[in-house]
């Protein structure tokens, strides 16, 4: 097929595969962070030290997939964790260690599948409940942290832990994981509205196939992106709008095809851009240029069929 838009008789894809290969590398994909050491895809988040995919940590250490957490170490995919050590898959919890899957808790450990539960030791499936230990009810705040202290001076964390798998196999295991969520599918979703097989996500409303992604509007085919919308097949991303098929594009709208770009509006094919507007393929064009050629060049980039940025930008 012939291309409607060239540059020395090459076809535009071409073109932007070329450009892909002679720009350099970063080594780190950070922004908007300070003394956050080994990190990477880590944003908005200062005194951090082994960090990735994350957004809005401030003095954690070894975090993954995890969003606006202060004071934690050891976490996975939690959000808004406040003083906490080994927990995964969490949201909203405060001086908790060793928890799974618990939404609204507070100085909880050990414990699993907890909702609003406060001052819990070894729980699992429990709702707006204070002082168990093992899902029994101690009454009071003093005869709780007796047995506590009995327990933890006992037993190790993983002796507990093996305590507890009796009384896990007792309790029902919800067949998906939805927080403050409505009419959505997926697993490991919060606060999400209408979404579609989506996973591992917070704060998404009509979103589909997205995944690991939080505070996303209108977006499809989406992966460890943080506030986007109108946005399709995306990743890394943060601050878009209006973006198709681009890695690593920061604080921009209406970018195609484009990676490494910040703070860029009205750009396809580009990379390594910064406080642009109206590029294709790293070079500048009038307004009224780029309206004219760029409907062209998306016809074409489209002309054999659905494309991802990753046929032709090797992220490796």
């Amino acid at each position: 097929m012939s291309s409607i838009y060239k540059i020395k008789n090459v076809p535009f894809l071409e073109d932007f595969s070329k450009l892909a290969k002679s720009e350099p590398r970063m080594a780190a994909y950070n922004f908007r962070t300070a003394n956050c050491q080994y990190s990477n895809f880590l944003a908005d988040s200062e005194n951090c030290y082994y960090c990735f995919n994350s957004s809005g940590l401030q003095d954690c250490g070894y975090c993954f997939f995890c969003n606006d957490c202060t004071q934690s170490y050891d976490l996975n995919y939690c959000t808004n964790a406040k003083n906490c050590y080994e927990c995964s898959d969490c949201n909203d919890t405060k001086d908790c260690n060793f928890l799974v899957n618990c939404v609204d808790c507070q100085r909880c450990d050990l414990s699993e599948n907890l909702t609003d539960c406060e001052d819990c030791l070894a729980c699992v499936g429990l709702k707006s409940k204070k002082f168990h230990i093992f899902n029994i009810d101690h009454k009071n705040e003093e005869a709780y942290l007796a047995e506590r202290k009995n327990i933890l001076d006992k037993y190790t964390a993983n002796e507990i832990l093996e305590k507890l798998l009796p009384l896990k196999k007792t309790i029902p295991r919800l067949n998906m994981v939805l927080n403050n969520s409505r009419m959505s599918i997926g697993d490991y979703l919060a606060n999400a509205t209408l979404a579609e097989s989506c996973y591992n996500s917070s704060n998404l409303d009509l979103a589909a196939y997205t995944m690991d992604s939080t505070n996303g509007l209108l977006c499809c085919d989406i992966n460890n992106c943080n506030g986007i919308g109108n946005c399709y097949d995306c990743l890394e991303c943060s601050n878009l709008e209006f973006g198709k098929h681009c890695f690593f594009v920061t604080d921009s709208k209406f970018m195609t095809l484009c990676a490494h770009c910040f703070s860029c509006e009205n750009c396809i094919g580009c990379i390594n851009l910064k406080d642009k507007k109206f590029h294709i393929l790293n070079k500048p064009y009038s307004e009224k240029e780029y309206l004219k050629m760029a409907p062209k060049i998306i016809k074409e980039i489209y002309a054999n069929g659905a494309i991802q940025l990753t046929d032709y930008y090797s992220i490796k």
